[in-house]
């Protein structure tokens, strides 16, 4: 296993780095635009601006009548050189009729000061205000390989074909070399137009763990859909997931005997 260049902190790279910010209303007649889009680790503000008064969310009708704000997932590098990866944060809210933009702006920053994110927001009006906060005397976590090693991706799969079944049989991958199984059964119906019906998903999580140097490996998800020919085999599916697994450039490695498919996570 080749060791992983350790790279040198460089505070203007690092401070700039952050959230993007991003904001919709489904309401009528309130709105919400962003006008500052990005939440820097060295202090640049992201802002969001809402304006009108809302008619009002209707259960019946899902989403309508609410707002959200979105902070999207990023990592950056600490002093010390250890990484640290930020959560993505969705924040809806149900609005009630003729709420008025300034108490909705208030409602989001309430909620963004009673999380745990980090993440502190303030209000003027219909105006929002919010900066990325880094915990002072935060020490990075010591290297435990019996926690570290335990975790890895959720493997979850799904048949949308009507007579090929395929289930999970192991749920977990991880990083210690546990492997992921799945199981296969039936013959094909098939797929015949552009929708996913005809086809098997197999689907691997996002997670993250910390190597043993203290860095933090940020693992994205996988969605492997694969369309099913007329007649196929519960063997030549699991052979084809086993193909474009090892094929592609994720950290994962499988194996194909009969309808049987072994999933495991492989270091870099």
């Amino acid at each position: 296993m080749k060791k992983k260049k350790r790279h040198i902190y460089n505070p203007e790279v690092e401070l700039a780095k952050g959230a993007t910010l991003d904001a919709r209303s489904y309401d009528k007649t309130l709105k919400i635009k962003v006008t500052a889009s990005k939440v820097t680790v060295g202090g640049i503000p992201g802002r969001a601006e809402i304006s009108g008064i809302a008619t009002g969310h209707i259960p019946e009708a899902g989403i309508e009548g609410t707002c959200d704000l979105w902070l999207s997932i990023f990592r950056y590098m600490r002093p010390d050189g250890t990484i640290d990866h930020v959560g993505g944060w969705n924040i809806p809210t149900i609005l009630k009729p003729g709420q008025t933009a300034a108490a909705t702006a208030k409602i989001f920053v309430d909620y963004i000061n009673a999380g745990t994110r980090p993440y502190r927001a303030t209000a003027r009006g219909g105006k929002i205000k919010i900066i990325f906060v880094i915990k002072k005397g935060e020490k990075p976590k010591a290297y435990n390989p019996e926690i570290e090693l335990a975790k890895g991706a959720t493997l979850d799969a799904a048949s949308y074909d009507k007579t090929q079944k395929i289930k999970v049989t192991a749920g977990k991958v991880t990083v210690g070399g546990i492997s992921g199984r799945a199981e296969i059964s039936g013959t094909a119906t098939g797929r015949n137009d552009a929708s996913i019906n005809g086809c098997l998903g197999i689907w691997l999580s996002i997670f993250r763990y910390m190597r043993p140097d203290g860095t933090t490996d940020h693992v994205a998800g996988w969605n492997i859909m694969l369309p099913l020919k007329a007649g196929q085999t519960a063997a030549a599916s699991a052979k084809a997931f086993a193909e474009v697994i090892n094929s592609g450039t994720r950290p994962y490695r499988a194996a194909a005997a009969g309808s049987k498919i072994k999933i495991v996570f492989t270091l870099k």
